[in-house]
């Protein structure tokens, strides 16, 4: 944004000159002894006044002035703030770049390697590495092009450069669970953000070996075990660790209202902040990645576990499961009832002597069906 001073002092400078003229412009009308109108009444003809006549009032230009200097103001955040994304999403595609090629084997579409969606936001698709089905990153960059944005960040804290990772992992390799790891400070908003961990998790306090204070939601401790032998407490115990954001899933965040909306899944998604460090964020990354082999490796729970994380799952979708009963009685019920129109349409089109003979066989049927249920009875 530092190049938005130089246009914005040019613009008052600008205005101070107008202002001053206008001041000179308004003594001279008053005080001019010439005539400065076109000789033998031309300016008559040309239907012009005379220069003494016109009034240089600034004032009437203030709105114009106005206009143009937030105009210059956009365009001059628009394109500093739009340069300085694209030269942090390219420092972060360096970072980025040697990690995935190692891991997957395509990364990107083909051609470009990090896909621009808007000036604060990028995509970087991965695809054929093994225990896991793709990668999606997210890096979402700071409103630098968007004035207004830019402003309001003055009063409210500042939103950081984040690199968001979202990895789906092979549902049949191991058993589903819900784990996450927050910030303290974010805790409370995030869980009442996610449905999955307000019906699966409790929360704890991570133990870290720094300042840093952490919140985690477990199931089990098991499943916290786990990630302490990964070595989850030392990528953020300090201040200068940019793992924010740790989760593995296997349902949805937002509460599914149908049964059709809870696939088998198991989602691995991490938030990392983007610093100066280099060498930090690649360390996350890396970190985050080497989550996908060790979690279908290692993960072991007693048999008593499975079946609570079992039970549990079945009551979270019990209602789902009534209503799911409940639409496919009134779909059968709904399917009779056309049935039976239909076949009472054909038999009112019958003759007569058809329709006693239907009548016949539908008595016999009735009949045959009363003896079945009195031999199952006895």
């Amino acid at each position: 944004m530092g190049s938005v001073w130089p246009y914005l002092c040019s613009l008052l400078g600008l205005l101070s000159a107008l202002t001053a003229y206008a001041s000179d412009a308004s003594a001279t009308d008053k005080s001019a002894a010439r005539d400065t109108s076109l000789p033998f009444g031309l300016s008559n003809l040309l239907g012009r006044q005379p220069t003494s006549e016109i009034d240089l009032n600034l004032a009437q230009f203030y709105p114009e002035c106005a206009i143009l200097i937030v105009f210059a103001l956009f365009a001059a955040c628009y394109y500093k703030g739009r340069q300085t994304n694209r030269t942090l999403a390219i420092r972060v595609a360096n970072i980025l770049k040697p990690i995935l090629d190692q891991e997957f084997s395509y990364v990107g579409d083909g051609q470009r390697f990090l896909l621009q969606d808007d000036p604060a936001n990028f995509v970087v698709y991965g695809s054929g590495r093994r225990h896991c089905e793709s990668l999606h990153g997210f890096l979402q960059l700071r409103n630098r092009h968007d004035l207004i944005r830019f402003v309001l960040g003055w009063f409210m804290p500042a939103a950081s450069d984040r690199l968001q990772l979202e990895i789906q992992l092979r549902p049949e390799e191991f058993s589903g669970f819900v784990y996450g790891v927050a910030p303290q400070r974010a805790a409370k908003g995030i869980r009442e953000s996610r449905w999955d961990l307000k019906t699966f998790t409790r929360s704890t306090t991570l133990p870290t070996k720094g300042s840093r204070k952490m919140t985690q939601w477990v199931e089990s401790t098991e499943h916290a075990t786990l990630f302490d032998k990964a070595g989850l407490p030392e990528m953020v115990s300090h201040r200068d660790d940019v793992l924010d954001e740790l989760f593995v899933t296997d349902q949805p965040l937002d509460k599914p209202t149908e049964l059709a909306d809870l696939p088998a899944r198991r989602t691995l998604q991490a938030v990392i902040r983007i610093t100066d460090s280099d060498e930090a964020v690649a360390r996350a990354v890396a970190f985050v990645l080497a989550l996908i082999d060790y979690i279908p490796t290692h993960h072991a729970i007693r048999a008593e576990t499975k079946t609570k994380l079992i039970k549990a799952r079945a009551e979270a979708i019990r209602d789902l499961v009534k209503a799911e009963s409940q639409v496919q009685q009134e779909r059968a019920q709904q399917l009779k009832a056309e049935r039976k129109k239909k076949e009472a349409d054909k038999v009112s089109q019958m003759t007569p002597e058809a329709q006693r003979k239907w009548e016949e066989k539908q008595q016999q049927k009735e009949f045959k069906r009363k003896q079945s249920r009195m031999v199952r009875r006895k």
